[in-house]
């Protein structure tokens, strides 16, 4: 059991998602999904109609919603795109308001650029992507899109340089809260 592949046919039979509250609830299970009887009433009593999942917190102090099916967690935004769109997301989910636990299908973005969850914390500028040069003695707008650092030039102005990183966070597409401290959750 281990080895089969998450599908959106096993989601579905696993668990209901409802996209307008974005919560995961279990579903009960077929006695196919376990090795002895008293294993699937106990499961059934325990879970079904529960809600499903934990919030796991990284390092960064980050958070999201985890799902343990068939012995691997996957992110419960992962499995509302797969609920719903009958495929797994391309590329990161980001979340329209910033809150990585607000699973609801209108707060999932697919495909969003990096993590887009926060502002570094020995960021000095208080801007994404724009740092002062020493050296130079000047402002440097120099924001990264898919891991690439995008020089686009240096400032005298601070104000100039968060305008260039501002629009070119627009112009890619990125979230508008890019950059931000996160949302509590």
């Amino acid at each position: 059991m281990t080895k089969t592949k998450i599908t959106k046919d096993i989601v579905r039979e696993l668990l209901n998602y409802d996209p307008y509250t974005g919560e995961f609830v279990w579903k009960p299970r077929r006695m196919e999904w376990f090795k002895r009887e008293q294993d699937w009433r106990v499961w059934n009593k325990k879970f079904s109609g529960k809600p499903a999942g934990c919030v796991r917190t990284r390092k960064d102090g980050s958070c999201y919603l985890a799902i343990g099916l068939l012995n691997k967690n996957y992110h419960g935004s992962q499995l509302a795109h797969l609920y719903m769109h009958s495929r797994w997301p391309e590329g990161r989910i980001g979340y329209v308001n910033g809150n990585p636990l607000d699973l609801r299908i209108e707060n999932l973005l697919e495909g969003a650029h990096g993590k887009g969850l926060r502002i570094y914390s020995n960021n000095k500028s208080g801007v994404c992507g724009v740092f002062w040069d020493k050296s130079k003695r000047r402002w440097k707008a120099s924001p990264r899109l898919n891991g690439v650092q995008i020089n686009l030039g240096s400032f005298t102005d601070f104000e100039e340089a968060e305008a260039a990183v501002s629009k070119f966070y627009s112009d890619n597409n990125f979230l508008e809260w890019h950059g931000k401290k996160p949302v509590a959750a």
